[in-house]
């Protein structure tokens, strides 16, 4: 919380084009900086955004350093946790504005204009219109997941993402890093897998990066990415996420 007050008062001063306070950074005393910010913000008019608050006990702290001046100031939170709100309204007035899943059908067409931003129609090609449909589903409604798919690929001027891809691939397979399991009668790279060696060293790598985390049943630990064993896929309860 010291670190958040720190930087909460310094944002104060950046936006007004002002130097942060001398010694500001060197400050471990929660109680100081709270006297600190209260006392810049006393008469002024302030909009303050904290994004995705996971804590409970946040408010308690922030709100003190927030001065009730009737300047019409105005603080917005933003929280995945309904409890980090439900705490928020214990102590002041509070609207809690809960959003709601986007339809599929938003939901797809929030896809397609973020997958292909880089069209002049923004629209989803014809015969990727299914597989969209599937994608846009499996993101349950989620903004957040959805405007965070197909990022692996950067953008060419010279060639198209799928273009890209390919000659990803390509260089992988050429550095023996790929192997091809079976192509089409066009000589189309239709299937691949990874040498067992070097499954075992990305599946090494990646969980010591803490990207991914293999499991055979079901896991509660904290990683980015889960890694299942198709064999056992079934075995694996949705309610851990």
């Amino acid at each position: 919380m010291v670190e958040r007050l720190r930087t909460m008062i310094r944002r104060f001063h950046e936006a007004k084009k002002q130097l942060p306070p001398n010694g500001i950074n060197h400050v471990i005393d929660a109680e100081e900086l709270i006297s600190k910010s209260k006392e810049y913000l006393q008469f002024k008019r302030y909009v303050v955004v904290f994004d995705d608050v996971w804590n409970d006990d946040f408010w308690q702290v922030i709100q003190s350093a927030l001065p009730e001046n009737n300047n019409r100031s105005r603080i917005i939170i933003t929280t995945r946790s309904m409890s980090v709100a439900e705490f928020c309204k214990q102590s002041c007035l509070v609207h809690i504005h809960k959003l709601q899943h986007l339809s599929l059908e938003m939901a797809q067409e929030l896809l397609c204009r973020t997958t292909f931003r880089f069209d002049r129609q923004e629209e989803c090609p014809s015969n990727l219109k299914g597989l969209s449909f599937d994608i846009a589903r499996k993101c349950d409604g989620l903004p957040l997941a959805i405007v965070a798919i197909e990022g692996l690929v950067k953008e060419n001027e010279e060639m198209t993402l799928e273009d890209t891809a390919k000659a990803y691939l390509t260089s992988l397979i050429n550095r023996s890093l790929v192997q091809v399991e079976w192509s089409d009668s066009t000589g189309r790279v239709r299937s691949c897998r990874a040498h067992d060696l070097i499954h075992e060293v990305l599946l090494y790598k990646l969980e010591e990066l803490n990207l991914i985390q293999s499991s055979q049943a079901s896991s509660n630990g904290a990683a980015r990415y889960l890694w299942i064993d198709n064999n056992r896929a079934s075995d694996l309860s949705r309610r851990n996420g």
